[in-house]
């Protein structure tokens, strides 16, 4: 079947694995980092950095960074994530650093109905793009 789900499900499905025993902080990246981040391995070493990559800025159709069709505000209130600022901040490639207690302030119910939405490519077929355009808000990354 493949990576249907990109890096999005891959991430969903490693919380909804290990929720009960999540301590530390955790590094989320793509197989591939340095391609939004030819310096990852730098970046990664700063204790106080939590984004590898640059960060973009996007509307609710995922635009300027989208060719377009993107429903952002679907999925954030499928997730019942509070409304959305009008610029929202997102990671090219979706590289970032949390910890076990930014994840653990949302319940495992929460990541499992992401990861079926990450997954649902019927109903969501641009999910995981617009997950990308989510995670600095679902784990309150500023």
């Amino acid at each position: 079947m493949g990576n249907t789900g990109r890096e999005a499900a891959s991430y969903l499905w490693f919380i909804c694995k290990n929720y009960d025993s999540l301590e530390g902080e955790y590094i989320f990246c793509q197989a591939n980092p340095f391609d939004h981040a030819a310096d990852f391995l730098e970046q990664i070493k700063l204790e106080n950095r939590q984004t590898f990559g640059e960060v973009l800025a996007c509307d609710i159709n995922g635009l300027p960074h989208h060719w377009g069709g993107l429903n952002v505000a679907e999925i954030a209130a499928a997730l019942n994530l509070p409304p959305l600022e009008r610029d929202i901040r997102f990671v090219a490639g979706s590289q970032f650093r949390v910890s076990s207690e930014q994840i653990l302030t949302r319940s495992i119910d929460f990541y499992r109905n992401a990861l079926w939405i990450a997954n649902n490519h019927e109903a969501y077929p641009n999910a995981p793009w617009i997950l990308e355009r989510l995670w600095l808000t679902i784990f309150n990354i500023k």
